[in-house]
């Protein structure tokens, strides 16, 4: 194909009518997948299409009927609404409510259009300048309301980006060449005036079509990441008690083979801590089972808030728990389980439903690896003889 058909091809109505129908069956589309999504972008995003399709259908009665109010003003304004549409669908799909002030605006921006377009009706010149220059500055704004309202900024945010500001950039090209032949009239410039509009068009349809694609695949991967998020909380609830925030028992399993065989690798230290909740059985039959409890999330509470970063609290069963020590040597387990002693003394339960105050204490039993300790079944079995010493001894105490 050479040149001059290919203007031939600019010269007739057949982008626009390409547009026309393009621009419909996409709102027809989108109108589809939002039957199937449910998602408020889509349903606006095909308002945006159908006003763009309108306003082209609009403006071919120009051919027909000459410029009048239908094919120049309301024209217009139907196509400039869709970068206002798109703009919308972002704040859809980024769930942010458009605020009182960007609905003022851009009411105040189509009102002072159409009474401009209506005065500048029949000038040859000025219509398109100004259209084309408030189109490309409301692409503009969308392209920044895109990086401002999208999170995370992942390649298809960034495409998305792109296309706006190279559909504002052709917008305010053509409002350039518009305004040079405006000023010069009898320019070479002015000469290519009948083509311009659809060789802009062309290429805007194909930036379009290509940003409107990008909704649909930037709800895919937001929709991913929540279900992925949601998964991890979902694995994270599993490993959780629910009665005292700690790690149950079967997480406990995963976390000390992990830990043993972190140790036989390194020989890095690392010590247990195995305590119960003295006569908590006694508490249940005194008190009630609701108490119980109590007492069981309090020192749990109590408990996590006191250890490091990297401790590990499981509750091993029944009022039992067990503390897994990382890099942590039998003297400093000691010191760290007689703090936790001491705040487990210090929890005073009181409440309208009991009849006296009471406090409660705790055996503790640590054990260490050592050379002589290669798997987790013996470690646990050496904590578990540490608190029958403890218990053994008089109970509230620390025994190794």
């Amino acid at each position: 194909m050479d040149i001059s058909a290919i203007l031939l091809f600019f010269q007739s109505k057949t982008v626009i009518n390409m547009a026309v129908a393009s621009f419909f069956i996409k709102g027809l589309f989108l109108l589809v997948l939002h039957k199937i999504r449910r998602q408020n972008y889509l349903l606006i995003l095909s308002y945006g299409c159908f006003a763009f399709s309108l306003g082209w259908a609009l403006f071919l009665l120009r051919f027909m009927t000459g410029i009048n109010i239908a094919s120049l003003p309301i024209a217009n304004l139907c196509i400039l609404s869709l970068p206002i549409f798109i703009t919308l669908s972002i704040f859809a799909l980024a769930r942010h409510q458009p605020t009182l002030r960007f609905g003022l605006t851009v009411s105040s921006i189509f009102a002072f259009t159409f009474v401009f377009l209506v005065m500048t009706t029949h000038d040859k010149h000025l219509p398109g300048i100004y259209t084309s220059a408030i189109n490309g500055a409301l692409y503009l704004y969308t392209a920044l309301q895109i990086i401002r309202k999208t999170r995370p900024t992942n390649a298809v945010v960034w495409s998305m980006y792109g296309f706006c500001l190279l559909l504002a950039t052709t917008l305010f090209i053509r409002a350039a060449i518009l305004c040079a032949g405006w000023l010069s009239p009898a320019s070479p410039i002015d000469a290519i005036g009948p083509n311009l509009t659809a060789i802009v068009l062309f290429g805007n349809m194909l930036c379009l079509d290509a940003l409107i694609l990008c909704f649909p695949l930037l709800d895919f991967m937001d929709t991913q990441s929540r279900l992925s998020q949601a998964n991890k909380e979902i694995i994270e609830r599993s490993k959780i008690d629910v009665l005292t925030g700690a790690y149950n028992r079967s997480h406990m399993q995963s976390r000390l083979h992990h830990h043993v065989s972190r140790h036989n690798s390194s020989d890095e230290p690392f010590s247990l801590i195995l305590f119960d909740l003295d006569h908590f059985k006694t508490i249940n039959d005194t008190y009630g089972h609701v108490i119980g409890d109590r007492v069981l999330a309090q020192a749990g509470s109590q408990v996590k808030s006191s250890l490091r970063h990297n401790d590990e609290l499981f509750r091993f069963g029944g009022e039992e728990f067990l503390v897994i020590l990382p890099d942590t040597d039998a003297n400093q387990a000691v010191d760290i389980a007689e703090r936790l002693r001491r705040d487990i003394a210090d929890l005073l339960f009181d409440g309208p439903n009991l009849a006296e105050q009471f406090r409660i204490t705790s055996s503790f039993g640590i054990a260490s690896m050592t050379k002589a300790i290669r798997s987790a079944d013996i470690l646990l079995q050496q904590a578990d003889a540490a608190l029958y010493k403890a218990k053994a001894q008089g109970r509230d105490r620390v025994c190794v």
